[in-house]
């Protein structure tokens, strides 16, 4: 087991320590994130900034991929992109996506030279024109990490007489004296089918009803510890599956919160064709947003799959718990190895409805696919999770803040992909998720 451990400790700790390539992984964790433009200057010049347009935005992200945005009219995105290469300390080469090249009449490759005022400030200077120079200020801005992508909640007005039959407002109570006959004439056949359910006491809450306390959200975390910003985004686990379609979400929220639900694409792969480690879509997850509102909430799910609670703020301990009601969801469930045991980890792979499982330790948690864990760890979920829990507790007693009382309550994720061997990202650790035993064989 030592041995074991041993090696398992060699693979984490160079994934959580080293991004992938030959990049410097200071720099290009202090790149990767969002910056908007301020202004430009002749390069060398003591003149004063010259304001730009506004609504420019850059994204550096850690696979070594760029994306400029340009907002315009409303709801319009002029974007390009590419990616980028840092030569040493203080120059990167742009290299423009292949597909945009006809647009532009310069080289699709060019060297930049850049310098971090601030944490917050960057200087870009580059070539514009033979002989002529320019200087650009960019300023960190803050955004949620993923302020581009799409929230795909558009709640739909639900039937009033639908829910006139529920005395509750969670839904999981019927009116008294309600018939099959008045059951089998509201509309969403979500609420039907737990109209029945409840009439017949058949109804499992497990899982489906649960209660969510905010976490510490990562970026503040991040710089409490000043170790950067890589805990798990996902540590609100539902145990929940919803499939592809229409959905009822029912939600305790108090008002002025703005709860969102995140579905991820934890076997996204790259397009067919595709060198998976030049996958223009990058490395990183992918994810659908819904945002939910107090009340009953009928969305349309737009890929199925698990179900996550994004709850975090900068002062949980101020924040009330909240509530929420999948009606009829699948149960996929989740591990926790300080409350569980091998049987009941066993139950989860031989019962899981969704490819992948969760599990969390005090430390850790995984999002690993239910066969890989089958094979390699069937039997042995605690010991999985406990080697998992060992190692980030040894790189905590190394950072001291075992010591000093420190140690965060926030988990480190990790997960497989299919796009490159192993690498860190802001959302944890990837394994490469064609070399299934890299992640779990050498934790049992």
């Amino acid at each position: 087991m030592k041995t074991k451990l041993l090696k398992l400790c060699v693979v984490v700790f160079s994934t959580m320590s080293a991004t992938i390539c030959a990049q410097d992984s200071d720099l290009v964790d202090k790149l990767s994130d969002v910056w908007e433009y301020y202004g430009v200057k002749p390069a060398g010049s003591k003149m004063d900034f010259q304001k730009g347009r506004p609504g420019m935005f850059k994204v550096f992200f850690q696979n070594g991929t760029f994306r400029n945005y340009m907002f315009g009219l409303p709801k319009s995105i002029i974007t390009t992109k590419g990616t980028y290469e840092l030569v040493n300390d203080s120059v990167f080469l742009e290299r423009l996506d292949k597909t945009l090249l006809p647009i532009y009449s310069t080289s699709p490759e060019k060297s930049l030279t850049f310098k971090f005022i601030s944490d917050n400030e960057l200087r870009i200077k580059y070539d514009v024109s033979q002989g002529m120079r320019v200087e650009e200020v960019w300023f960190r801005v803050n955004y949620p990490e993923n302020f581009l992508e799409q929230d795909n909640s558009i709640s739909k007005e639900i039937p009033q007489s639908d829910l006139a039959l529920f005395s509750d407002p969670m839904l999981l109570k019927l009116n008294r004296n309600v018939s099959s006959e008045s059951i089998q004439k509201i509309s969403i056949p979500q609420l039907r089918i737990l109209a029945t359910e409840l009439k017949n006491k058949s109804y499992k809450v497990t899982h489906r009803v649960a209660e969510f306390e905010a976490k510490l959200s990562p970026e503040a975390l991040g710089k409490q510890l000043v170790i950067g910003n890589g805990y798990s985004r996902y540590e609100q686990i539902t145990g929940i599956y919803l499939s592809q379609g229409q959905q009822v979400v029912v939600a305790e929220i108090p008002e002025g919160k703005e709860i969102k639900i995140l579905i991820p694409n934890w076997e996204r792969r790259a397009p067919e064709g595709i060198d998976p480690s030049k996958d223009p879509n990058g490395w990183g997850l992918k994810r659908d947003v819904y945002t939910l509102k107090n009340g009953v909430n009928l969305i349309e799910i737009k890929s199925g799959g698990l179900v996550y609670v994004d709850y975090f703020s900068e002062t949980p301990q101020k924040e009330p718990k909240i509530k929420l009601h999948f009606v009829n969801g699948k149960v996929n469930g989740y591990f926790d190895a300080t409350k569980h045991s091998n049987k009941d980890w066993n139950y989860l792979i031989d019962n899981a409805v969704y490819p992948i499982i969760d599990a969390v330790g005090k430390h850790i948690q995984i999002a690993y696919p239910v066969e890989d864990c089958k094979k390699y760890a069937y039997g042995k979920g605690v010991q999985l999770i406990e080697n998992y829990d060992q190692l980030v507790k040894r790189q905590y007693e190394i950072m001291g803040l075992e010591k000093y009382n420190r140690i965060p309550k926030n988990r480190i994720l990790s997960r497989v992909n299919y796009n490159y061997y192993m690498f860190r990202d802001r959302d944890g650790i990837a394994y490469m998720g064609t070399k299934p035993g890299y992640a779990n064989g050498y934790g049992c």
